[in-house]
């Protein structure tokens, strides 16, 4: 993502060049703490790119299999239920709601920081709002097995 833009690029990692930038149809850009999508995430198997458009309060899904030959596909524009407005509460600093996508590490749930959201991967619905997220955009996940820690991630 960059500062200013709306959507994302595509660049080769081995070239240095610019292959594709990918803005959401229909949406109109905005500044939101300089970066209208701040947040970005790639699913854990590789197939999907999730971006936050914290301007328009939505998450845009994109189909990334085909790269670097074909450019990615939108699969969803998936509306967040409390959207991006307002300001983290208690506030230890930078309290714009600038929000983070973090995909669980199985790959079926997408982690909205600053809003909440808990986005279902399969149906790119919105499955459930977790209060601790909408003042927060510091997540991890830590998976346990019994009473061992078996895995862990982070933004």
């Amino acid at each position: 993502t960059a500062t200013g833009r709306l959507g994302f690029q595509v660049s080769s990692l081995r070239t240095g060049h610019l292959l594709y930038t990918v803005r959401p149809r229909g949406f109109r850009g905005g500044r939101s703490l300089g970066t209208p999508s701040h947040g970005i995430a790639i699913t854990p198997d590789g197939s999907e790119v999730d971006v936050l458009d914290v301007p328009n309060g939505y998450v845009h899904a994109y189909d990334v299999r085909g790269l670097p030959a074909r450019a990615p596909r939108l699969i969803a524009n998936i509306r967040l239920r409390p959207d991006m407005r307002g300001r983290e509460t208690p506030c230890g600093g930078d309290c714009g709601r600038a929000g983070w996508l973090q995909p669980s590490l199985d790959g079926r749930r997408l982690f909205v920081g600053d809003d909440g959201d808990v986005i279902d991967l399969r149906t790119h619905r919105v499955a459930a709002v977790l209060p601790a997220l909408r003042s927060s955009r510091y997540l991890f996940e830590l998976d346990w097995r019994g009473r061992r820690a078996v895995a862990t991630s982070g933004r």
